[in-house]
C-alpha cells in the first residue's frame, strides 16, 4: 500500500536476516532512514523490494522486446495500433 512517500508492507509472518556493513554504510543507511522518517529496518525492507523489483523489470524487458520485435512491434505507436 503507497500512502503519500511512504509504502508499507503487510506481513503474516516475519523472519530476520542478519547483514554486515561497512560502519559506514550502516552510518548514511541509518541516516536516510532518519531522513526518510522510517526505521533502518523499513528503509532496508523498501531498498530490497524496489531492487526486486527493478530487477524483475529489467529481466521482463529482456525478454518481452525480442519477442516484440519478432512481431514487428518497436514504438507505442505499433502497440497501439494493436489494441485498437
Amino acid at each position: 500500500m503507497i500512502a503519500g512517500n511512504c509504502m508499507t508492507y503487510s506481513y503474516t509472518m516475519r523472519e530476520t536476516l542478519t547483514i554486515s556493513l561497512p560502519g559506514k554504510t550502516k552510518r548514511l543507511v541509518e541516516r536516510a532512514a532518519r531522513e526518510s522518517g522510517l526505521t533502518t529496518s523499513e528503509y532496508v525492507r523498501q531498498a530490497i523490494f524496489h531492487e526486486i523489483w527493478k530487477d524483475a523489470t529489467v529481466d521482463s524487458r529482456r525478454r518481452a522486446v525480442p519477442a516484440a520485435r519478432a512481431r514487428g512491434i518497436f514504438t507505442d505507436e505499433d502497440v497501439f495500433r494493436l489494441i485498437s
